[in-house]
């Protein structure tokens, strides 16, 4: 699995909860890096920004669905162009999900069996090794504190926690 936003915190958050549900998971901050991760790792599964610096998504997923087009790709975008959201549906991404999105709903349109692109993977694997949900979540405390000035992401970070 690779997530790919030039946003720190976000790439972090969804890397974590990818984590928790047993998903070894790569990061990268802009297509470019996505673009090599991609070439070394191949992962199944990607998390993909559209707006990120010197190497933007679109650009970023044709080249990715030319170099293999069975990589399952998931959007996730501030962006409101419709325009943007189509040509990300032309190029085959299982869904495409507005920020701030809820943890469960990524990882729903990751895992789930609709795929809109022919020889897509209809899941993505999990990482053997990873310990089992619900012992991640008997280590984990029971409480957490989610402090941000942003609705949005305090709503994000608060969904990660449960």
């Amino acid at each position: 699995m690779l997530v790919v936003d030039d946003d720190a915190e976000l790439r972090g958050v969804y890397s974590e909860y990818l984590r928790l549900q047993g998903f070894r998971v790569l990061e990268a901050k802009d297509g470019l890096e996505a673009l090599l991760q991609v070439k070394r790792e191949r992962p199944n599964a990607i998390v993909l920004d559209l707006a990120m610096p010197r190497l933007g998504g679109i650009d970023a997923l044709k080249r990715i669905v030319k170099f293999d087009p069975t990589i399952t790709v998931v959007v996730v975008t501030g962006e409101t162009h419709t325009d943007l959201h189509r040509q990300a549906s032309v190029l085959g991404v299982r869904a495409v999900l507005a920020k701030p999105v809820g943890l469960p709903d990524l990882l729903s349109a990751l895992t789930g069996s609709n795929t809109s692109r022919p020889g897509a993977a209809p899941t993505t694997e999990r990482d053997p090794n990873a310990a089992p949900v619900s012992a991640a979540r008997e280590a984990s405390p029971g409480r957490v504190l989610v402090v941000d000035d942003d609705p949005a992401m305090r709503e994000m970070l608060s969904e990660f926690g449960t």
